[in-house]
């Protein structure tokens, strides 16, 4: 508990300040969300979600999904 306790402490408010959610009123340039259907760390539909609170703030946007890629990929395919 100790460790999470600092752990927790150092890393204050950071994932609050990183998530795309937070930052969609900052956001005034077209998105492009490319997700890996079978990605082990963050669900597809994180960005399904994202894509929809996208739409609602009317950014323009294109969502994908592709079995193709996994978590992290950077080339082009």
């Amino acid at each position: 508990t100790n460790v999470v306790e600092k752990i927790a402490k150092a890393v204050g408010d950071l994932p609050h300040k990183l998530s795309p959610y937070h930052q969609l009123e900052e956001i005034h340039c077209p998105v492009v969300l490319l997700h890996g259907e079978d990605d082990p760390v963050i669900s597809p539909e994180e960005s399904r979600k994202l894509s929809l609170l996208l739409s609602k703030k009317q950014v323009p946007f294109l969502y994908r999904t592709s079995s193709a890629i996994t978590h992290g990929d950077n080339l082009p395919i």
